[in-house]
């Protein structure tokens, strides 16, 4: 068996593992000892895991990383799994050790298993490590739907937890299929378990017996599934990938009906608020139906590069994107909305005395500005090389404020946005300088 392409130094910069990698840096699934323990058993998911963190470890996201294979005795060739992962590991240049468990056949093999195997990784891993398992979000969905008819804890029906302990599962941004397609697309070696077709044990008779008729009659269950666990683990303060649990998003209504998200720290990141936007638009719509969570997806990661939009939705509602904030309204008073905005803008522009304020002065405003008015904040607008030096301004005028940025131009003003003004004046080379700069 040749195992030269595994080693392609290509895959580094592939696709699955920039979204992996992506994922585990918003997971903060990295460990401060840089050291990773893998749980490979042989099969597809942990041979794909085993060839991911492979890839991983040569871009530098880890000094080192090692291999724990354990075998459960549950079938007469379960050795043959273990040959397979030392095989793939000596080619690779990673550490292997393997484990055997004996003595597993009776009753609860499932549980006794899962404990034995989850102590021995505590007993060859630091607490400063993470152990990384490769369940994905197809096992956590048949976890979810096999404890709500075992308990009443919304914390398990929500699924197999990202981490627990020192136990990471950097998967849990993948599907099934997805793993089949690129073991297969890679050409991984691994290995299948009889086992995993024996539905005695209770996630087996899950998987095929319940779930295999509920993706035949509900094809998109699972994705309505991953939507639900990650709304209910923000409301409920479990996602790791909320990084502002301690502070919140600002959300109002102005005197137009136009609704406005600021985030608590003027980033451009609004993931966490995927369930509120998804409420705003359904308010705001004329329609009672349309498929809102994909657009809400291209929303925020629109959002993420930069875009401005608008972004239209179902129902005439219009999402216009400014770098930490999100302002929704109507299409059939956007154009009006605007102008007005556009021509208070301009009134005030057009005999204003720009102050020359420090960078404290100019958050408290910004902050009182955001929390104090039932107006939307749109830009800034200030005089001097040093402001550009800090943030190069816009050059391009907006169609939404002709009027204003023409004003500007005209009279040789900076603008850009204010909250990525604050981010920038805000570091440290740059927060002592003072600057003629005000905000509308």
């Amino acid at each position: 068996m040749n195992l030269d392409h595994l080693k392609n130094p290509v895959y580094e910069n592939h696709p699955l593992i920039k979204w992996v990698d992506d994922f585990m840096l918003k997971a903060n699934l990295y460990p401060q000892s840089q050291e990773a323990v893998l749980g490979v058993s042989g099969g597809k998911d942990s041979m794909l895991l085993l060839f991911v963190f492979y890839h991983l470890f040569k871009k530098g996201r880890f000094k080192r990383i090692r291999v724990i294979h354990i075998d459960h005795k549950l079938r007469t060739d379960s050795f043959k799994d273990g040959a397979l992962v030392k095989k793939t590991c000596a080619f690779l240049n990673i550490p292997c050790q393997i484990f055997v468990l004996d003595n597993l056949n009776g009753k609860n093999i499932e549980h006794r298993a899962r404990k034995m195997r989850y102590g021995i990784f505590q007993k060859n891993s630091s607490c400063k490590d993470f152990v990384y398992t490769a369940h994905h979000i197809d096992d956590s969905f048949e976890w979810s739907l096999m404890s709500q008819f075992k308990t009443g804890s919304y914390k398990n029906t929500l699924g197999i937890p990202l981490i627990k302990g020192n136990i990471a599962r950097p998967f849990m941004c993948l599907t099934r299929a997805q793993i089949e397609q690129f073991i297969f697309k890679f050409n991984i070696p691994f290995r299948n378990d009889s086992t995993n077709d024996d539905v005695k044990f209770e996630r087996n008779y899950i998987r095929h017996n319940i779930i295999k008729l509920v993706h035949e009659k509900f094809p998109c269950a699972l994705k309505h599934y991953v939507y639900r666990a990650n709304d209910l683990a923000r409301i409920y303060k479990l996602s790791r990938i909320c990084l502002n649990q301690s502070k919140e998003f600002v959300v109002k209504m102005d005197s137009f009906n136009g609704v406005y998200i600021v985030h608590p720290e003027y980033k451009n990141d609004f993931n966490e608020v995927e369930t509120q936007m998804l409420s705003i638009i359904q308010k705001l719509s004329q329609s009672e139906r349309g498929v809102l969570r994909k657009q809400l997806r291209k929303l925020i990661e629109a959002n993420l590069n930069y875009k401005r939009g608008p972004l239209i939705f179902s129902g005439g509602v219009k999402a216009h994107l400014f770098y930490g904030m999100i302002y929704f309204d109507h299409d059939s008073i956007d154009e009006e909305v605007f102008a007005k905005y556009d021509e208070e803008i301009f009134c005030s522009l057009k005999g204003a005395h720009i102050p020359k304020i420090s960078f404290h002065q100019y958050k408290k405003v910004l902050t009182e500005k955001i929390h104090s008015e039932n107006k939307p904040v749109f830009y800034a607008f200030g005089l001097g090389d040093r402001l550009n030096r800090i943030l190069v301004g816009q050059k391009r005028i907006d169609r939404d404020f002709k009027k204003c940025q023409s004003l500007a131009l005209e009279k040789h003003f900076w603008f850009g946005n204010p909250y990525r003004l604050l981010l920038k004046w805000g570091e440290e080379k740059n927060r002592h300088h003072l600057l003629n700069v005000m905000i509308f």
